[in-house]
């Protein structure tokens, strides 16, 4: 990787940073789940949170399968879900919590298409419509690239 490279990717991860962070600045409230990562990630994610004045966040350690759910249990009622899986995509739990809650916007970003539409059938059928697919090439010596799709709640289907 060339050094011009490596200054495009800095400036990639520097801008979806902000908008990471003017996102939040809008939203009501931020939850987020980290399993992988672990007790430190989450920490930093709490001083990361506090450091940029973000008091709209919550950070839970575990799956999304897990904790999703049992925050839908104890009402949970999110605007927005933001999903971002791994290559085998959305486990079922999340898409039945998604269905459950009902929120007007899922945001599904995804590395591998196929799953995606896989999951992106069963939030159709679930009674959202697809806006907007927009593919996004991260890193343009790789193979793949990230899609992220936006979907709203077809209140018409009730």
């Amino acid at each position: 990787m060339s050094f011009q490279d490596i200054q495009r990717v800095t400036r990639i991860e520097e801008d979806t940073r902000e908008k990471k962070l003017q996102a939040q600045a809008q939203a009501r409230q931020i939850i987020a789940e980290a399993q992988k990562a672990g007790t430190a990630a989450v920490e930093a994610a709490r001083r990361n949170a506090a450091r940029n004045g973000i008091a709209n966040a919550e950070f839970h350690l575990g799956a999304v399968e897990d904790v999703l759910p049992k925050l839908v249990e104890q009402g949970l009622r999110p605007d927005v879900v933001l999903l971002d899986p791994p290559r085998k995509g959305v486990e079922q739990p999340v898409i039945d919590a998604v269905l459950r809650t009902r929120p007007r916007r899922v945001v599904y970003v995804s590395c591998h298409v196929p799953t995606q539409t896989r999951d992106v059938k069963l939030l159709r059928e679930g009674g959202y419509r697809l806006e907007a697919c927009q593919p996004v090439d991260m890193f343009c010596y790789a193979g793949g690239v990230e899609n992220v799709i936006s979907m709203t709640l077809d209140e018409t289907q009730d």
